[in-house]
């Protein structure tokens, strides 16, 4: 063999193992980008709802503290499964406004678009 035909056999492997290299990096890349961005929505969207449960709990001691314990047992069934954040914020203003625990629940009520 000649030394050119040397020189063409190690720069064929020396390409060949290159684009392994690149087709390792960029797969690699792109693995890590699609992970880190479905790790990085599950986190987003488990801070929020953690965020939510935070909000209907302090709803709840207040309704509690306010109108008593009757009224924030009934008021949880309505707060169940309600994740809209205007939604929760206009029953904490509920509470400060509404004169009766009656009052609060059917405000609420409507609020969570239940009778």
């Amino acid at each position: 063999r000649t030394i050119l035909d040397r020189s063409v056999d190690e720069a064929e492997q020396r390409g060949f193992a290159r684009g392994r290299e690149q087709s390792f990096a960029k797969g690699f890349g792109q693995s890590f980008a699609k992970g880190f961005g479905q790790s990085f929505a599950k986190g987003f969207e488990q801070g929020l709802e953690q965020g939510r449960e935070q909000h209907r709990t302090i709803l709840l001691r207040l309704a509690a503290r306010r109108f008593g314990n009757g009224t924030a047992a009934d008021l949880t069934e309505v707060l169940e499964g309600l994740n809209d954040p205007q939604r929760l914020t206009d029953m904490s203003e509920l509470v400060l406004n509404c004169a009766t625990g009656g009052e609060l629940l059917a405000g609420a009520r409507r609020i969570a678009g239940r009778k």
